[in-house]
């Protein structure tokens, strides 16, 4: 696909671009990341409603879960859920805004590899 059939695809927003980083770069991998990051996360909460779903009725079609309404339970594990899927991708930004002189990249990588709720896509 193209530069000028992107852009008649997605709108492009006016104004000046903000920049946290020397190198741009890093900005687009982050917003990218974070965009992805949302995507699993409504993803997950489609699979939830499809799951609960499915012990009520057979045959749920794309409506039922477009409306489904989580009850209190529901939302309560959502939220936990939304939490842990943004724990454990920004772990590294966040374990360097906790502590900053400890959280180097090799820091982080070792809690994650000892951390056995962490490993792989447990507990996502």
């Amino acid at each position: 696909m193209s530069g000028s059939e992107l852009g008649n695809r997605f709108r492009i927003a006016r104004g000046e671009k903000p920049q946290f980083h020397d190198d741009p770069a890093i900005d687009d991998v982050i917003s990218m990341i974070v965009g992805l990051a949302g995507e699993v996360s409504v993803l997950r909460e489609r699979l939830d409603a499809h799951e609960r779903l499915a012990g009520e009725v057979a045959g749920i079609t794309p409506d039922q879960v477009d409306h489904y309404e989580p009850d209190a339970a529901a939302e309560v594990a959502r939220s936990e859920l939304r939490k842990r899927i943004v724990e454990k991708v920004f772990r590294s930004v966040l374990a360097q805004e906790s502590n900053p002189a400890a959280a180097t990249h090799a820091s982080v990588v070792a809690d994650i590899e000892d951390d056995p709720n962490i490993s792989g896509t447990a507990g996502i």
